[in-house]
């Protein structure tokens, strides 16, 4: 399948324009954009049926405004006009993205006006060169993190910063971002928060970045609060598509993830629809998304773990005493599965000290993950390795991969 994606497809591509964390109880997460995930459970989820997506063609003649289809409830599933869309920025051939996040701290290599973030992954002099992309976080109730640096709880967010990374010389990373947009479904395809909204696809276009936008992310966990009101989350999913597509962005691919639990017939009642979705993802923390994978396959769509961190290892600890274990247990096995299954094709990795941020401080799931490869001689080994076997993308090969660039 790594090879599905053929040159004549490139015709379909714009021209260069322009976490499992139901196991987790973190209410705050409801409140804020995090990373990651967890939450108290809400109430007993109302189970929508999950309509299949209207086709392209008979969305672009609906007559229906978007104004008109805001007014509707959330409890029952609109659908906003789209185009057909073809799947923006699957590596052709066989190597795959590698991306790291998931803030300043972890990254490093910045500086802002709210301090220096200098001992992160893109800090260490062999490993700065190996991702090809980067992740931040944002929210649909606000613009914080957006162009000014935001602390949400010990995370810093600023995709600004982020976006231009002084590592990414020659070329823009590929840019992941999670986007938080909480429970208010009615608020936002109303238009509530088109201000933000439009904010976001504005400075997306003009970043000249090949993005992904991870829209409600681990839609499927309990701290999210969506396994509740499934059609809500869909209506705000496809709202955001659209409202994308009407105002011109051309180089946002939209991400449909999971907490990496479910199985395929339970995904599918949260499903936008193939037109609305271009990825798929899960994250990969215990859970291993075999549910999302098949679904993949079958709607073929490549598919992201967006999120990805060894849970309960701790990578900084005295004498390495950690990295040849969580490599064993955890790194070893994740690999070998990007690499047996064809229809994965990224891999973000969160490189954090959880502890040591407020936001996981108390979180027992995550509390007791220190993940930063740099801190373990023999995971940082390792990791140089795989990325460096020939079955990953490097910087000067992404763009051109991914159909960046590409002229009909």
């Amino acid at each position: 399948m790594k090879n599905k994606r053929k040159a004549a497809g490139l015709t379909n591509l714009p021209s260069k324009p322009l976490f499992s964390a139901s196991l987790v109880a973190l209410s705050l997460c409801l409140l804020t954009a995090c990373g990651g995930g967890g939450g108290s459970s809400p109430s007993a989820p109302v189970v929508e049926s999950s309509a299949p997506a209207t086709s392209s063609s008979s969305l672009a003649s609906s007559s229906q405004s978007s104004s008109s289809v805001a007014s509707s409830s959330s409890s029952a599933q609109n659908s906003f006009p789209v185009t057909a869309r073809t799947p923006l920025y699957e590596p052709m051939g066989n190597k795959n993205l590698f991306i790291v996040g998931q803030d300043m701290v972890a990254l490093g290599g910045i500086t802002d006006g709210a301090g220096s973030y200098t001992n992160g992954f893109l800090d260490d002099a062999e490993l700065k060169g190996l991702p090809v992309g980067l992740t931040t976080y944002l929210q649909s109730t606000d613009q914080q993190g957006l162009t000014t640096t935001f602390n949400n709880l010990g995370e810093m967010k600023n995709a600004g910063l982020t976006m231009n990374h002084k590592e990414f010389t020659n070329t823009k990373p590929v840019f992941a971002i999670g986007y938080f947009i909480g429970n208010d479904y009615d608020g936002i395809i109303s238009g509530k928060y088109d201000t933000n909204l439009q904010a976001l696809a504005t400075w997306i276009t003009t970043q000249n970045a090949p993005t992904f936008l991870r829209i409600g992310y681990e839609f499927n966990a309990s701290w999210t609060g969506h396994p509740a009101n499934k059609a809500g989350y869909i209506n705000v999913f496809r709202y955001i598509v659209s409202k994308f597509e009407l105002w011109g962005v051309k180089n946002c691919s939209f991400v449909w993830q999971s907490d990496g639990t479910g199985s395929a017939s339970d995904l599918m009642t949260y499903y936008p629809g193939d037109d609305y979705v271009d990825w798929m993802a899960y994250s990969h923390f215990q859970a291993n998304g075999s549910g999302l994978i098949d679904l993949a396959k079958t709607h073929h769509k490549p598919v992201m773990i967006a999120e990805a961190t060894p849970i309960g290892f701790n990578l900084a600890a005295a004498g390495d005493s950690d990295g040849k274990a969580a490599w064993d247990a955890w790194f070893s096995p994740l690999l070998t599965r990007i690499h047996s299954e064809s229809s994965i094709r990224a891999l973000a990795y969160i490189n954090d000290n959880w502890p040591a941020k407020a936001m996981w401080a108390s979180n027992s799931f995550f509390n007791k993950t220190d993940s930063r490869i740099q801190k373990s001689p023999y995971v940082k080994a390792k990791i140089i390795e795989e990325l460096n076997n020939g079955t990953w993308l490097n910087r000067s090969e992404t763009m051109t991969a991914i159909g960046w660039n590409v002229t009909p």
